[in-house]
């Protein structure tokens, strides 16, 4: 579940992301993964073009 918070002046961008419930162990990985993914794109999202160049991004194996 995604939880998106805005600050008054609009600027910071935070969010809690988890899954509720219990899993199984031989689940977490797959479940760790989804929840990455979903919020990579709520960051990738939220941030300019610009910005992203500037963290020079590194795309990871």
């Amino acid at each position: 579940m995604l939880v998106p918070t805005r600050m008054p002046h609009g600027r910071d961008f935070s969010f809690d992301v988890y899954m509720n419930g219990k899993l199984p162990v031989a689940q977490c990985a797959p479940a760790l993964q989804t929840i990455h993914l979903q919020a990579d794109r709520i960051f990738a999202g939220a941030i300019t073009e610009r910005l992203h160049e500037a963290m020079e991004p590194v795309l990871l194996d």
